[in-house]
């Protein structure tokens, strides 16, 4: 019973953040409240796939065998610009929606941003006690 506690603490909620991203994208003619400032929908786009690397990161560091490393910001760099990527395909089929490479990058840019302050803040152990 462990393991499934585990499962749900640290795996579950980078899951249910994507499929919430899934069902959001899923909306026909879905619109970025108005925030005042030009290219207000690509701030959107990074804030919510900077949300999902966060959540993909603790995934991947508290697996049976992770840990804060390289393996575990890389995975989240490939399992979070993949996702980017076939969300903007997925949209490309929703009536009222379109595919956007500039959302793809912002996607990209937000999951990069917290890959470099993790790395920056957090690093891992073998660089801490060099």
């Amino acid at each position: 019973m462990k393991k499934y506690g585990r499962f749900f603490r640290y795996q579950f909620p980078a899951i249910f953040w994507m499929t919430a991203i899934f069902v959001q994208s899923s909306i026909s003619r879905l619109s970025v409240p108005d925030m005042g400032f030009k290219m207000q929908d690509k701030v959107a786009h990074a804030i919510e796939y900077a949300i999902l690397a966060a959540l993909l990161l603790r995934a991947f560091k508290y697996l049976p065998c992770g840990n804060f490393s390289f393996r575990a910001l890389s995975l989240t760099l490939i399992v979070g610009a993949s996702y980017a990527m076939l969300d903007e395909i997925h949209q490309y089929f929703v009536p009222g929606r379109t595919a956007d490479i500039f959302d793809v990058a912002a996607d990209i840019a937000g999951v990069i941003i917290v890959i470099v302050v993790a790395r920056v803040l957090g690093g891992n152990k073998r660089d801490r006690m060099a």
